[in-house]
């Protein structure tokens, strides 16, 4: 929400629509029943609750980030090819801009004029979560037994 707050330039923008579309998505794999036999299908809706709760939460600050970190792992390693070209930017995205970005491990001058005017900390874990609930839609889970 903050971020389409900042790139609008809106501050006032309402909450609404963002927690309606999350909780849309979110209930829409919910109600995949069909594929609750495969314990990967379930550790996906694992790691999208704990993105969720810090991405559409209105009071995230950035200690509160290592919850959708903890999902985004699960997520990445739950991959049918976690080390694929695409993962490994994701993974090494994830854990420099969100992990490392507001620590001192980042040069002072980068944090305060690119990572956190831009809101760079959301963006790995908006797109995890993005891909995840697109593959959580449609994607056909094989039996884990």
């Amino acid at each position: 929400m903050g971020i389409f707050r900042h790139l609008t330039n809106n501050p006032n923008m309402p909450n609404t629509p963002f927690l309606l579309f999350g909780s849309v998505v979110f209930l829409l794999c919910l109600l995949r029943f069909n594929q609750y036999h495969s314990l990967k299908f379930r550790m996906y809706i694992l790691s999208s609750a704990l993105l969720m709760v810090v991405l559409f939460s209105t009071g995230s600050e950035v200690p509160t980030y290592i919850i959708a970190v903890s999902g985004a792992m699960i997520w990445l390693f739950l991959q049918d090819k976690p080390f694929s070209v695409s993962n490994i930017i994701l993974l090494i995205a994830l854990l420099l801009i969100t992990g490392l970005g507001a620590t001192d491990a980042i040069p002072k001058f980068v944090r305060k004029s690119v990572i956190v005017p831009l809101r760079l900390n959301v963006w790995p874990c908006a797109i995890i979560w993005l891909m995840m609930s697109y593959e959580m839609l449609f994607k056909k889970f094989k039996d884990s037994g």
